[in-house]
């Protein structure tokens, strides 16, 4: 038996001061859920995510870490990624980690699990830490930089292009590794190169010629990126790419005043070129927008500028000079001559190419300068009954009830540098059911986060296969290693 307190009062056996509590709570209660309620409605739309296949947290927020760095043209903050891929790698489990410089400012990093026979060649995965640059203004969605997760996408600049495939690559590894420690036969490097949206030459470029690519990265095979598939379970295949070849047409004539009606003028020549040009594209456009071509199979050809210098702006001269600047892809299987020959077509007449980079026609009318031109025809085997990267490639996608469909990439990558070093190069971008389709270099880029669970788990199995199958050689396999030496090519 307890003694009541006398000083306590009681209402119905329930105290007043318990009584009293309990209604400030329930008036707390009422005014905050409506509030709370908007909030988590508001910003619902910034968290959702596809219930199919939710993305691990892990990988989601390096995902966004990276995403949110700054590595736009011209000034990329190559420090700051690398610092943050440092530590990426060793978190995943990922052992060596180097970091290279082949020209100043412009960094790159190589993390590094070594395989169990180190006398096989390696399997390299590249990305490029670069993204082009922004107008932050037509980004509708949400800013460039933000990685905001908005409706089930995570949307930033590069989240196609390609900062996405470089998280795929180590998150593949980390999942693997914590189900066993030393999975593969073959080395597996991660290899995040710098300036790829510039022309790849203080990167790959360099990276290529280096006793880094020759004596420690030792390739058999490098994948790299291709584009993002609309279809479910598809994943476009690249095995070669269309060739840059950056044109500027010069022509010179005599100035006249804006009153009179000269027959020829540097204008109306450059004009012509450019009637002739207009209908070969046409033709072109026609062919891949009724599925008669694919895009990477035709020569593509657009005008970047047309202009004249001299005049200060008058309205009332006519230029003594014009200029007209292509921008042209050639497929690779059309060789140099075939496209010398195309140019002589959309110049009216006879070119003479005394050189690699330069050229004149019809007797001196014009004169062809080439600021960049790549000579790079390679295509990768397609043989899927021989032993290779390709069937091992197919093989992977099969373990993950997905398919390939091979193209030739219709822009350029740094493939084209590892291909002419002989070495077989593979594009494969791990994102299907991208219903927006490829938006590379465009406003609003973005990846659906189930996409890009779905392509950690292909990667996973593409790693696998390409690093533990035992049936193809690479052309820099070697007799097997004493332990030793096996040691000091793993270590970077």
């Amino acid at each position: 038996m307890c003694s009541r307190d006398p000083h306590l009062q009681v209402s119905h056996g329930v105290p007043r001061e318990i009584t009293h509590r309990h209604t400030l709570l329930m008036r707390v209660s009422l005014f905050l859920f409506p509030l709370l309620l908007f909030v988590a409605l508001s910003f619902s739309s910034f968290t959702v995510v596809r219930s199919d296949s939710p993305p691990d947290s892990i990988a989601l927020t390096s995902l966004r870490t990276y995403l949110q760095l700054d590595t736009s043209q011209p000034r990329p903050h190559y420090r700051r990624a690398i610092t943050f891929l440092r530590r990426l790698c060793r978190d995943a489990g990922i052992p060596h980690f180097e970091q290279f410089q082949f020209v100043r400012g412009r960094l790159g990093c190589v993390c590094t699990l070594p395989g169990r026979n180190r006398s096989l060649a390696s399997v390299v995965l590249n990305s490029h830490i670069d993204v082009v640059p922004v107008e932050a203004a037509a980004w509708t969605v949400a800013p460039p930089f933000s990685a905001a997760v908005v409706n089930g996408s995570v949307y930033a600049r590069g989240s196609q292009d390609m900062k996405t495939q470089g998280i795929q690559y180590v998150e593949a590894l980390r999942r693997t590794l914590q189900a066993q420690p030393s999975p593969y036969l073959r080395t597996v490097h991660v290899l995040f190169v710098p300036d790829e949206e510039i022309g790849g030459k203080a990167g790959m470029g360099q990276v290529v010629q280096s006793t880094l690519w020759r004596d420690r990265l030792r390739p058999g095979v490098l994948i790299d990126e291709c584009l993002p598939d609309e279809r479910d379970g598809v994943y476009k295949l690249c095995y070669g790419e269309r060739q840059p070849w950056w044109t500027v047409i010069r022509t010179r004539g005599a100035p006249g005043h804006g009153g009179t009606l000269p027959r020829d003028t540097a204008i109306q020549r450059i004009h012509a070129v450019m009637a002739r040009i207009s209908a070969f594209r046409e033709a072109q456009r026609e062919a891949v927008e009724t599925g008669a071509q694919a895009l990477g199979d035709v020569v593509g050809v657009n005008f970047v500028h047309i202009g004249s210098h001299g005049t200060d702006g008058a309205m009332n001269i006519i230029p003594g000079n014009a200029e007209l600047r292509l921008d042209i892809r050639v497929p690779p299987h059309l060789n140099e001559s075939a496209m010398y020959t195309l140019l002589e077509q959309w110049m009216g007449g006879p070119c003479h190419f005394h050189s690699s980079v330069a050229g004149r026609c019809l007797n001196g009318t014009f004169d062809i300068e080439f600021p960049h031109k790549v000579i790079a025809p390679y295509r990768e085997s397609l043989d899927a009954d021989a032993p290779g990267p390709y069937r091992a490639l197919r093989t992977a996608a099969a373990r993950q009830s997905a398919r390939l469909d091979p193209i030739i990439f219709p822009m350029s990558t740094d493939s084209r540098y590892v291909r002419h070093r002989g070495i077989p190069a593979f594009g494969l971008t791990a994102l299907d059911g991208v219903r927006s389709g490829p938006l590379l270099h465009q406003h609003n880029e973005n990846v659906p986060l189930d996409a890009f669970e779905r392509g950690i788990r292909l990667f996973q199995a593409v790693i696998d296969q390409l690093a533990n199958d035992a049936e193809w050689r690479a052309s820099v396999d070697t007799a097997p290693e004493d332990s030793s030496t096996a040691t000091a090519h793993a270590e970077l």
